[in-house]
């Protein structure tokens, strides 16, 4: 294996361990929340939605299926390949890029996923009140800084 491959098996790796923590954190508090919990937050960060507090199962649902839809796409070369092949010169790096910017999406989308099931808990308990004002600039600007980084060596590599 080389050292893109090491690298994805870490990104997977804690993308499932961020799996694994959202379902201890709610099996953890479920005793101590309310039965109405913050369901959906703004722009800023401040919950502008309220449901019952089975919908964390949904939010962990998602997540895991998230990471695993990614993972799977990542492992599927065939996906890959038919893309790849025709782009000529360099095609293993490029996939082999590709491939590390989709582990470290999956690791973002994974982290950000545990960070909102545990705000929305800290929000139910009122221990916050809200996921932050930066959350949403935060996400998207670590999103962009991956795929812009991603987009400037595959520019590289050609």
């Amino acid at each position: 294996m080389n050292a893109a491959g090491k690298s994805n098996t870490v990104y997977f790796a804690m993308s499932w361990m961020c799996a694994l923590l959202m379902i201890l954190l709610v099996i953890f508090y479920w005793n101590q929340l309310p039965e109405t919990i913050p369901t959906h937050f703004n722009g800023l960060g401040e919950p502008d939605g309220y449901g019952r507090k089975c919908t964390l199962f949904l939010l962990i649902i998602i997540g895991l299926g998230l990471t695993g839809m990614m993972q799977y796409f990542h492992g599927n070369k065939e996906l890959w390949q038919i893309k790849a092949h025709r782009q000529g010169a360099n095609n293993e790096q490029k996939l082999t890029l590709t491939r590390e910017m989709l582990a470290q999406l999956t690791l973002l989308v994974a982290a950000v996923f545990l960070y909102i099931v545990y705000g929305s808990i800290q929000v139910a308990l009122e221990n916050w009140e809200g996921l932050g004002t930066y959350f949403l600039f935060l996400f998207l600007g670590l999103t962009a800084g991956v795929l812009v980084i991603y987009f400037i060596r595959l520019y590289r590599s050609m």
